[in-house]
């Protein structure tokens, strides 16, 4: 899934604001969260962890459908590891 600069930096930008909190931002019917915490959210939920590619930039995502019936077993899990979990959508393009 190939993702803009733009959507990178506005993500970036939150997490350094809010360094205690993992952000999920939505793109079309998926969740998706960059950088180093995805390791981690890799292992405790059992999914892997892929790269995106643009022409200015590389990341490590990790993407999660965004079915609710599903979202809610993977915010469970999640909780218990993280202090806070938010899932943020795009308003604008």
């Amino acid at each position: 899934m190939r993702i803009s600069k733009k959507f990178k930096n506005q993500f970036t930008e939150m997490s350094e604001k809010h360094p205690d909190c993992l952000f999920f931002m939505g793109i079309g019917d998926h969740y998706i969260t960059f950088g180093d915490v995805c390791d981690k959210v890799s292992k405790i939920l059992d999914v892997p962890v892929t790269r995106t590619m643009a022409k200015d930039f590389t990341a490590k995502q990790v993407i999660l459908p965004s079915a609710w019936s599903r979202m809610n077993v993977y915010i469970d899990k999640l909780r218990k590891h993280f202090a806070r979990i938010a899932l943020c959508d795009q308003l604008q393009k």
